[in-house]
């Protein structure tokens, strides 16, 4: 799940990750998609560990966020 799910359980250290994923796939089913959206915007925004850049940086091709 691109990291994010990773990311949240390393975040609150102790969590493990699968179930994170059990959650954000339980809200993404009760909000009929819109958290799956969420989830696909992070993970265009926000650059993986030990990046500089998005993946939105990337194609874009400029800074986004200062």
């Amino acid at each position: 799940m691109a990291w994010i799910c990773a990311g949240i359980a390393d975040y609150y250290s102790g969590l493990d990750v699968a179930p994170v994923r059990v959650i954000v796939t339980v809200v993404s089913v009760f909000t009929g998609g819109t958290a799956a959206l969420a989830y696909l915007a992070a993970w265009l925004i926000i650059p993986g560990e030990g990046e500089k850049t998005s993946i939105a940086q990337g194609i874009l091709g400029k800074k986004l966020i200062a």
